[in-house]
C-alpha cells in the first residue's frame, strides 16, 4: 500500500489463475512468449540473458507505446526512468 500511494495507484487484487481478469498483464506474457521464446534456442542461462537483453533493447523496444502511440517503448522506458 505504501508503494501505491507513493506511485498513485489502486492496486486491484484478482483471482488466482483467471487470465481474463488481468487484461494487459497477461497480454504482455503472451506478446513475450510468442514473439521471443517462440523459435528461440539458447545455450545455458547467461545465452538466454544476453539475447532476452538483445530482445528488448531491439525489437520490443522498437514498438510504440501501449499508452501513448507517439513514443516507443524505449523512449517511455527512459522518460521513466529518472522517476
Amino acid at each position: 500500500l505504501a508503494l501505491a500511494g507513493h506511485y498513485r495507484f489502486e492496486p486491484r487484487p484478482v483471482a488466482v489463475a483467471r487470465g481474463n481478469e488481468k487484461g494487459r498483464v497477461e497480454r504482455a506474457i503472451r506478446y513475450v512468449r510468442e514473439a521471443f521464446f517462440a523459435g528461440c534456442a539458447f545455450a545455458d542461462l547467461d545465452d538466454l540473458n544476453a539475447q532476452a537483453q538483445a530482445w528488448c533493447e531491439g525489437a520490443a523496444g522498437a514498438r510504440r507505446c501501449p499508452e501513448d502511440a507517439s513514443m516507443t517503448v524505449a523512449e517511455a522506458f527512459a522518460a521513466e526512468r529518472e522517476r
